[in-house]
């Protein structure tokens, strides 16, 4: 099962994503197609609204506005 993860702003070759929890930390990320694209490196913000900063692989194109996560 997957859980999108709104993007919230793109900053070069990262993404800061909403709707994540402790949980998520390190777990791989898929786009819209199910292809993996990065990882979520690094959880930030308020403790009742945290987001994620996703890292993408290098050559990997990435479009849209939601990315996703195995849950």
């Amino acid at each position: 099962m997957f859980k999108p993860l709104p993007v919230f702003r793109s900053i070069n070759r990262e993404f800061v994503v909403r709707g994540v929890s402790v949980e998520m930390m390190n777990k791989p990320v898929f786009d819209q197609f199910g292809k993996k694209i990065g990882k979520i490196v690094r959880i930030m913000g308020p403790v009742n609204d945290p987001m994620a900063v996703v890292a993408i692989n290098d050559q990997t194109p990435v479009d849209g506005d939601k990315l996703f996560v195995k849950v």
